[in-house]
């Protein structure tokens, strides 16, 4: 069972000449699944950052690149995605709040003036089911590319939750 909500947020500016033009300013995804594992087990696997590279879809690299000594829900991580010869590389900065939240947001990228991702984990009613609720906010620096992610917005994400999901199938029910 899942919930998908797509927005986006148009924002109008006005020109010397009085026309208007809409240009978009960022791009959300919000989606909502109930999965057969607890809230910790599915924590555990999104906040393993170093092996995202081995499941999530069009991740080709990941690391945990420093840990904050004063706090150990926080921390640095690196990630390269790629789509065939393109490939983008940034830095997030990760808050974890054990079983409860991950949220990361980007600090360092080429080509993204912004990315926030964040997870959220509720307990369903059998203790070994948790709600998941999953949410993307992002904006290209070039609004060609804004444009262009329209075309896969929903399918990408869509595929990065259901690899989670299938992470949690293969890490769990294996055991």
């Amino acid at each position: 069972m899942f919930q998908r909500l797509v927005i986006r947020n148009p924002r109008l500016f006005l020109h010397k000449s009085g026309v208007c033009n809409f240009s978009v300013a960022s791009r959300k995804h919000f989606e909502r699944r109930l999965l057969k594992y607890s809230c910790q087990q599915v924590y555990d696997i999104v906040a393993n950052v170093n092996s995202y590279y081995q499941f999530v879809p069009w991740c080709k690299e990941s690391k945990v690149i420093s840990n904050d000594n004063n706090n150990p829900n926080k921390l640095k991580a690196e990630l390269v995605v790629g789509f065939g010869m393109f490939n983008e590389r940034y830095t997030s900065d990760i808050i974890m709040v054990d079983k409860e939240s991950i949220k990361a947001t980007s600090i360092e990228a080429s080509v993204l003036e912004y990315l926030i991702s964040e997870w959220k984990f509720s307990p369903a009613s059998d203790p070994k089911s948790c709600w998941v609720t999953f949410q993307i906010n992002f904006k290209f620096k070039s609004e060609i590319y804004n444009h262009v992610s329209d075309m896969f917005l929903t399918e990408v994400v869509s595929n990065m939750v259901i690899a989670f999901e299938d992470r949690c199938k293969k890490v769990y029910n294996n055991k």
